[in-house]
């Protein structure tokens, strides 16, 4: 005979607030909300893909330097320095690891910057951020 399971009211299953949710998954769906919700970042990622399908614009190898050295891996990302218009096609092709690392230097720069606060000792340049 199978042991019996501890009885939980339906209600319990129903109500949302009782519902533990992932915080991997929230933190995703807020990243993802993020992502999409800049109309001028969204049009020079579009300009890029589409540019890409033409041919107009080939992925290059990675572009990050170590010790005077380019990375060279493939496959590629297309990082954009400046979104401005006229600059969306003007892109640094990084592999994902080296994208994840500008990308959170930046983020990290800008955040500083918002909050005011200036690290002691630090130059942003010196760092390698943009």
């Amino acid at each position: 005979m199978p042991p019996k399971l501890p009885y939980r009211p339906i209600s319990d299953l129903l109500e949302p607030s009782r519902v533990k949710k992932n915080p991997f998954i929230e933190a995703r769906k807020r990243a993802v909300a993020g992502y999409r919700r800049d109309p001028v970042k969204v049009r020079a990622r579009k300009l890029v893909a589409n540019a890409i399908v033409r041919g107009d614009l080939m992925p290059l190898p990675c572009s990050w330097r170590v010790d005077g050295h380019a990375c060279g891996k493939m496959p590629t990302e297309a990082h954009h320095r400046s979104y401005e218009a006229g600059m969306e096609l003007d892109v640094q092709w990084l592999c994902e690891a080296h994208h994840d690392i500008l990308s959170t230097a930046a983020r990290n720069k800008a955040r500083r910057r918002r909050l005011g606060i200036v690290p002691s000792g630090t130059d942003d340049e010196q760092n390698g951020t943009q």
